[in-house]
Order: C-alpha cells, then sequence, then structure tokens
C-alpha cells in the first residue's frame, strides 16, 4: 500500500515515542545501547529519519542486551512491549523488537504469519564472536541457516521466486514437524560459542550484510557519545564515523534517486487505536 504523508509521519511518530521510552529505561536501569544501520546513518547525515526511510534500527553487546530485556519485560510503559523469539512461538527473528500496543504494521514478510505486528523499534544483539575472520564467517553462515529455519517455520514469506518458493514450502512442511523452541535452543547455542574466549570483536548475527561487515571490534563499543535525532540526543558510539564507513563508504553522499526508498514494504496498516498522549513529540 501506498502511505499518505499523515501515515508516513505517524509511523515515524510512534517509533520515536518507542525510542524515547527504550531510552528512559536505559537511563534508569544504567544500559548502554548505540543507534545502529540506517538510524546511525540518519542521525549523523540528517540529524533524523532518513527523509525517505521509516525504521529505527538500535544495537546492544549481548549483556546490555539481556539486561534490557529482562527490565523492560517488567518495567515498561503499558503502551509497548518486548517481543522477543524466546517468548513468542511465532515470532522467528533472533532479535527483539519494542512494539506500540493497539497498532497494526503488517509487511509483505510477515503478513501470513501469527507473529505480533505492531509498529516497532529493533534492537540487535551484538555477541562475542573469534578475531580470526574465517571462523566469524562460519559462525555467521550457521547463525543465517538457523534463522531461516526459524522464518520458514513461522511462514514468514520473501517473495521467492518460483522454484524457490517451491523449495521454502517443502522446507516449510518439515519444519512444522520440530518446535520452535529446538530452532531457537540450535541459533542461543551459535551465538554462545565464543562467549567465554575473551574475544576482541563483537558480531550482529541477525542481519544480512555478511560477516565482515556484522564485526566490530570490542574497542569500539566500549565508549559512547551523544547525538541529535529528531527531538533529543540519543546515544551512539564513539567509533560511529568508523562503524558508517565500514558500512556505507562515503557515508554522507546521498543515493541515487531510484535507490531512495522506504526500507519497510507495508500491505496492512491501522494507526488509529494509538494514543499518542505523553509520547516524545
Amino acid at each position: 500500500m501506498e502511505l499518505s504523508k499523515k501515515e508516513f509521519d505517524k509511523i515515524k511518530e510512534i517509533e520515536l515515542d518507542i525510542l524515547y521510552e527504550i531510552d528512559r529505561i536505559c537511563k534508569e536501569h544504567n544500559i548502554s545501547y548505540s543507534l545502529a544501520a540506517g538510524t546511525l546513518l540518519g542521525a549523523v547525515r540528517h540529524q533524523g529519519f532518513i527523509p525517505w526511510d521509516d525504521d529505527i534500527d538500535i544495537m546492544m553487546v549481548r549483556e546490555q542486551y539481556e539486561k534490557f530485556i529482562s527490565v523492560a519485560r517488567d518495567h515498561m510503559c503499558e503502551k509497548f512491549f518486548v517481543v522477543d523469539y524466546r517468548y513468542d512461538d511465532y515470532y522467528a527473528f533472533p532479535f527483539a523488537k519494542v512494539m506500540a500496543r493497539n497498532t497494526v504494521f503488517k509487511e509483505k514478510t510477515n503478513l501470513n504469519c501469527k507473529a505480533p505486528c505492531g509498529v516497532f523499534v529493533d534492537i540487535f544483539p551484538l555477541d562475542p564472536t573469534s578475531k580470526i575472520l574465517k571462523e566469524r564467517v562460519k559462525q555467521y553462515k550457521k547463525a543465517q541457516t538457523i534463522k531461516s529455519r526459524l522464518l520458514c517455520q513461522s511462514n514468514y514469506n520473501f517473495e521467492q521466486k518460483k522454484i524457490k518458493n517451491m523449495v521454502w514450502n517443502i522446507r516449510k512442511i518439515c519444519y512444522s514437524l520440530f518446535s520452535h523452541d529446538l530452532f531457537v535452543k540450535q541459533f542461543e547455542k551459535c551465538k554462545d560459542i565464543y562467549k567465554s574466549s575473551g574475544s576482541d570483536y563483537y558480531i550482529s548475527l541477525c542481519g544480512t550484510i555478511g560477516a565482515e561487515k556484522a564485526s566490530i571490534p570490542k574497542e569500539w563499543l566500549e565508549n559512547y557519545t551523544e547525538i541529535q535525532f529528531e527531538n533529543n540526543l540519543y546515544p551512539v558510539i564513539s567509533h560511529y564515523k568508523e562503524l558508517l564507513n565500514k558500512y556505507y563508504g562515503n557515508y554522507m553522499l546521498l543515493p541515487p534517486k531510484g535507490q531512495q526508498i522506504a526500507h519497510h514494504f507495508i500491505c496492512e496498516l491501522d494507526l488509529s487505536s494509538y494514543d499518542s498522549k505523553g509520547g516524545s513529540l
């Protein structure tokens, strides 16, 4: 569906409300996090959202991530809730989302699955990994395989072409014979491989950018500063310029017009029941 400017702005307003609440919890409980991915790029290049995007991502090292999940489940404002694949059998991504209650935000990917589907902010955990790139690639590929099983089992759809879609459907039937918890345990085991190694690197095992780009030196994650994103200051890692250069190269250069498209492809949207009172705007 093509969004009106009013709908587009409302989505961003709700996401800012969520981010404001995440920030409140993190400050109150001494939890470190950083804006991430396109949100970090937007903060640096536009001091807010990338104009054509509708997306907020943050990242936390695993220890801080687990602390946040534990605290947020008990202390988050009732307008929002945490979605985690360990507690919801229909949600398949191995990273958490904080969602707004009383909203519907369904994309092509999750149109036919039973996972919660409100407006959200993504929270990506960063896990210890090997200092050897070859080992990081091995861990990353294994994590991607398990993530694919979870998504397939839960009926997410990525518009594969005919043959791939047939294989996807066959896999879905096969995976339905196993429990969601089995694949969760497989992923948890994969992300813990280097938990006690004292590694100098962390990795995001949840995305699709490849092991090399997904790897971050530990020293980059040890200090934080603040940067403006829309109406507030939010934390970012002190080495944010190095991270953006790793992801995007010349990150201050705008992409061609044809590539200036929204990240989400929305099929169903209902924001009419969301109460914005007390939000961040």
